[in-house]
């Protein structure tokens, strides 16, 4: 990303979000964000992880999530929301594998960031959610509780169940994936 010569990236981004970016760099995203509806959806989709991270990080309580994880998801392949995988990955002592957290930038290949991204959105796009689920073959979404518009599609258009909804995060699993096992 960049803008005019000044790089538009995710560390100037978090300086934008948090008050510290200079007049120069503000008007730098400013325009950046301005110049095209790709932008801006990049933009958008930045800080409402940002936004959510935040609300996670503040709530500082994710053992009863990571319990549950840890008692029946651990061979599940889990597409979680980037704000909890590395809490997660902390809580569970990397025995229950997430999709993403936020080492993203350098541990994760820039496609599975793309198609990610797609999915980061409050209303559904449900070709971008059949696809990451089919390519990556997901059998389980761990997800902000209360996101009301993925529910609908997860478990009213395409069967799964909602196996668990604890104090932050929904688990949903696949129809085949919710059997007994």
């Amino acid at each position: 990303m960049s803008y005019t010569g000044m790089p538009i990236d995710d560390d100037l981004l978090v300086k934008y979000l948090v008050g510290e970016a200079t007049p120069a760099e503000v008007e730098a995203i400013q325009n950046w964000i301005a110049a095209s509806p790709a932008n801006r959806q990049e933009y958008d989709n930045f800080k409402l992880i940002w936004d959510e991270s935040r609300q996670i990080a503040s709530t500082k309580n994710l053992d009863e999530d990571a319990a549950y994880l840890l008692a029946h998801s651990t061979h599940s392949r889990v597409l979680n929301h980037w704000n909890s995988g590395g809490l997660l990955i902390f809580r569970t002592h990397g025995k229950v594998p997430m999709f993403v957290d936020g080492r993203a930038a350098t541990a994760y290949p820039d496609e599975l960031l793309r198609d990610y991204l797609k999915l980061v959105r409050w209303d559904i796009d449900e070709a971008a959610w059949d696809t990451v689920i089919s390519k990556y073959k997901i059998d389980a979404v761990l997800w902000v509780r209360g996101h009301e518009q993925l529910r609908q599609f997860l478990v009213g258009r395409r069967g799964w169940k909602e196996d668990y909804t604890g104090a932050y995060m929904s688990l949903y699993t696949a129809p085949q994936a919710s059997a007994p096992r």
